[in-house]
């Protein structure tokens, strides 16, 4: 949220709704294959719990090269 809005209270407001359990997160839960963030919101797809998946280990020093990053981005257009 930035400071300097106009919108301070609806903004609050909102980023409350989007954690609640009987709002964003049940919204969350119900239709897309995403884990909620509010602890006990259950999730209508078949998701693995968090403590069985294995991640791969993933170095992420070696996403230095910026300049790679950078020209790619500006042939898509993003920036």
């Amino acid at each position: 949220m930035v400071k300097s809005s106009g919108n301070q209270a609806e903004a609050q407001e909102f980023l409350a709704w989007l954690v609640d359990p009987e709002g964003g997160q049940k919204i969350l839960g119900e239709t897309t294959p995403q884990y909620p963030l509010t602890e006990g919101v259950p999730s209508s797809y078949d998701l693995p719990t968090l403590d069985t998946l294995e991640p791969p280990v993933f170095d992420q020093g070696s996403l230095q090269n910026t300049d790679q990053a950078n020209e790619l981005m500006k042939q898509s257009g993003i920036i």
